[in-house]
């Protein structure tokens, strides 16, 4: 049997990128005369059918919630609010992970034949949670009539696609605030990955409290990306000048640190006070009582499945990205910044 064409096909054809292809097809902005008819002779050439399908509104009876993982806490928690929403909804939801990262686990290859067979299934949409979302994936699910709404992207997208995000740079300004009360002046920051927007906008908020009370971070005390290890933990907090508190990005990394902190002697919150961000360890793990910005992670996941089900329906999508507020929990990892 002879293979269907794909866009894929068309754009190679036309020289040009399958994102461009779309754009073409859907009647987009952002090409020239010259690249449409290229597409459009290609489409000609190789016999291709459009397959753009409306989406009028209509009942949908499934979505897809792609995770770059489920081994972490943060995605359980996230998973937990997709699925409610779903059953309040009244949709089947479907789980697939893009980057395991977990041994014997199968990859999820985004293509455009998985694209079609999402659409050929029926579903009503995709909710991709902290991935990164290229530009042509984009343009793909667009071209198969699959509304797309992320959940904390892990790098910047299509002004059109919603995020769904909790507030990152208002709870950086609650880590700064907190700590500054107790007393704290020599403050470092621990991230993850420093391209990822929800960190970024996370450092920002505490930088900027920071400086407004006169106590701004010196970048010598921010350890982010591949250097946030156990090895540059340990050089940070055997510094003579060591901080006496650190605002760390995630929950796992203020757990990092309070390991690092406990095997150099240091005593927390007595010598060292650490806040955390996401609030996921504390409610599961026995025995750690971590002051954390408090995410609401299932809200994200509920308000994920509302808006593309809105989108599904034909309703335009909201402006802007959605944030979700955040608020600081004070448990026991912090404490007045000690004298001397």
């Amino acid at each position: 049997m002879t293979r269907r064409p794909t866009l894929a096909d068309v754009a190679r054809r036309a020289g040009v990128s399958t994102a461009t292809a779309s754009k073409v097809l859907n009647r987009r902005t952002g090409f020239s005369a010259e690249t449409a008819a290229a597409v459009e002779a290609a489409m000609s050439e190789l016999g291709y059918l459009p397959i753009t399908r409306e989406r009028t509104p209509r009942a949908t009876g499934s979505i897809v919630a792609v995770f770059d993982t489920l081994y972490t806490l943060y995605s359980l928690r996230v998973i937990e609010g997709i699925a409610e929403g779903a059953q309040v909804a009244g949709v089947e939801l479907v789980t697939q992970v893009s980057d395991p990262g977990h041994v014997g686990a199968p990859t999820l290859s985004l293509d455009e034949r998985r694209v079609r067979s999402m659409a050929d299934r029926g579903h009503a949409g995709v909710i991709m949670v902290t991935s990164r979302i290229p530009a042509d994936l984009v343009e793909l699910l667009r071209a198969y009539g699959l509304p797309l709404v992320s959940i904390d992207a892990s790098a910047a997208l299509q002004a059109d696609v919603p995020d769904v995000s909790s507030t990152h740079w208002r709870g950086g300004q609650q880590a700064a605030a907190h700590l500054l009360e107790r007393g704290h002046r020599r403050l470092a920051f621990v991230g993850a990955e420093p391209a990822n927007p929800g960190i970024r906008e996370r450092l920002a908020g505490f930088r900027d409290v920071l400086a407004e009370a006169g106590a701004p971070l010196d970048d010598r005390f921010v350890v982010t990306g591949l250097h946030a290890d156990a090895t540059a933990l340990s050089a940070l907090l055997r510094r003579d000048d060591r901080p006496t508190a650190v605002f760390a990005a995630t929950d796992a990394a203020a757990v990092g640190t309070i390991a690092v902190a406990r095997g150099l002697g240091l005593r927390v919150p007595d010598d060292l006070s650490v806040v955390g961000y996401d609030d996921t360890y504390a409610p599961v793990v026995p025995g750690l009582d971590l002051t954390t910005v408090h995410a609401p992670l299932e809200a994200l996941g509920r308000t994920a499945v509302e808006t593309v089900l809105a989108l599904a329906a034909g309703r335009p999508a909201p402006r802007g990205d959605l944030h979700l507020s955040t608020r600081l929990i004070v448990r026991g990892t912090t404490a007045a910044a000690p004298t001397g």
